[in-house]
């Protein structure tokens, strides 16, 4: 897998690294070594013009050595250090809770959306008080585009973020009313251990910065729920 890496980075002609933070387990120090360690140390020894690296919000949650978010905290400041200590230009990129995936129905909105297509019961995990702020998939992708095309991004790091706090039940309730859905929802009110209540973040300097901007929140959950809807299998 090393020497595999390695290859990718050396044949690509790429300029810029974009590393999700999705493959960053539990322990970054040996497991995930090669999706880790390698891309950085090549991209300082191949003189690339920079790093993308999307972590999550998750950075602003306390540290907690149960947590399994601490690994992507650690690699948040091990890129920063990387920056400091060896030049890497580097760009550092927060997002909130992403919605609008094509695949995955696991998640939150997903899952709220494919249930109301194909039930008139919706049964949701968690708290409908909880508070989040929600941007969609596209919007992140856009975040990644400006930072890639602006020297302003370089070094920096930006929370990818309406700034816009939305409880779940709103969240819900929105959903219901872009698919037309009148069917009945209960919460279990199973919380995950250490998961934050509200998690909304300031995202007034990508947005002042490079111009970047969330797509209103009703807009978007139309959008992914005409993709569900046009799905011939949910």
């Amino acid at each position: 897998a090393k020497m595999g890496i390695m290859t990718s980075f050396y044949k690509s002609g790429m300029n810029y690294v974009l590393h999700s933070s999705i493959n960053i387990k539990e322990n970054i120090i040996s497991e995930d070594e090669n999706y880790f360690w390698i891309p950085l140390r090549t991209i300082k020894r191949e003189h690339y013009n920079g790093l993308v690296y999307p972590l999550t919000c998750e950075e602003h949650i306390i540290f907690n050595p149960f947590v399994t978010h601490n690994s992507k905290v650690a690699a948040d400041y091990y890129v920063q250090v990387c920056g400091l200590g060896y030049g890497i230009p580097y760009t550092i990129l927060r997002p909130t809770n992403t919605y609008g995936r094509k695949t995955e129905r696991g998640y939150l909105v997903e899952k709220v959306i494919t249930q109301m297509l194909t039930s008139n019961n919706l049964v949701l995990d968690g708290s409908s008080d909880s508070c989040r702020s929600y941007i969609y998939v596209d919007d992140q992708v856009d975040a990644y585009i400006k930072c890639l095309e602006s020297d302003k991004a370089l070094n920096e790091i930006f929370n990818v973020s309406s700034g816009i706090s939305t409880s779940v039940k709103e969240m819900v309730d929105t959903c219901a009313k872009v698919l037309n859905w009148n069917g009945t929802i209960s919460y279990n009110n199973r919380v995950r251990p250490y998961d934050p209540k509200n998690l909304v973040l300031d995202g007034s300097k990508i947005q002042n910065t490079l111009d970047w901007k969330a797509t209103p929140l009703e807009e978007g959950l139309l959008k992914t729920a005409e993709y569900w809807r046009g799905k011939n299998e949910l």
